[in-house]
């Protein structure tokens, strides 16, 4: 029998008892989400569903950001490989954010709501179906399918779900939106911006953290990685403080 199946997650609470973080607080940025999505967009209401999606957008960006702060967190982030990788997926949330933003600009901020028509409707019933899918799918599928692996691994290491979320990610970008395809043109083989990284357990190898490497070099400019190994040592040392005290 196949074990994966064994493991449903069919809504927002069910993933919030399962998953291996607390997503409490993006459970309650969702139903603020929710209740800003207009239901449906008509002519008489253009404007207000404008306003709506608008502010729906804003729980989106937040849920994203708060779901980033989550996964920094020091039972993950313990060599300079794991915080390569967290920077790694801090710069894939950020390619996906940019590309809402064009989004909206051509939905909505374009949009010349003194002529009210079906093209206007048509529109902002695009942009809502966007940020929904958004949720639907990088945000709640991304996280439900890193669970339930996590789930079904032998060991419980909090950084094995890192890696299992960032190959989540990686994948579910190259699927909605093809956002991962455009940042790697013109760059080099051989880094996670051009190769879909097929297993999480390889990037904990070491040719996976070899690979790493080369992708956050690239993506930063960094080489020496002197900034990365003072931040590990800054946390180390606000760690041991936190124990004597």
């Amino acid at each position: 029998m196949n074990k994966t199946k064994q493991i449903k997650i069919n809504g927002w609470s069910k993933l919030k008892e399962l998953c291996p973080v607390d997503i409490s607080r993006i459970v309650s940025l969702h139903h603020k989400f929710e209740s800003y999505l207009p239901a449906s967009v008509r002519l008489d209401n253009i404007n207000e569903c404008k306003e709506l999606v608008i502010t729906a957008r804003g729980y989106l960006d937040e849920m994203i950001s708060v779901l980033i702060q989550l996964l920094y967190d020091k039972r993950m982030l313990k060599d300079r490989e794991d915080f390569m990788l967290y920077s790694l997926l801090m710069e894939n949330f950020a390619r996906y954010l940019k590309f809402l933003d064009s989004k909206e600009d051509f939905y909505i901020t374009r949009m010349d709501t003194s002529k009210l028509d079906l093209t206007g409707v048509s529109q902002i019933s695009a942009y809502a179906k966007l940020l929904r899918n958004s949720v639907d799918i990088l945000i709640f599928e991304t996280l439900a399918n890193a669970t339930k692996e996590y789930l079904l691994q032998d060991k419980n290491e909090p950084k094995i779900f890192l890696y299992i979320f960032f190959q989540t990610l990686h994948v579910t970008l190259n699927v909605v939106g093809g956002i991962t395809r455009e940042k790697v043109r013109g760059k080099r083989e051989g880094s996670l911006l051009t190769n879909m990284p097929i297993d999480y357990n390889f990037l904990m190898s070491d040719k996976g953290k070899d690979l790493i490497k080369k992708s956050y070099e690239e993506e930063t400019g960094l080489k020496d990685l002197d900034d990365l190994e003072f931040i590990i040592e800054g946390d180390l040392e606000e760690d041991e403080y936190e124990e004597n005290n």
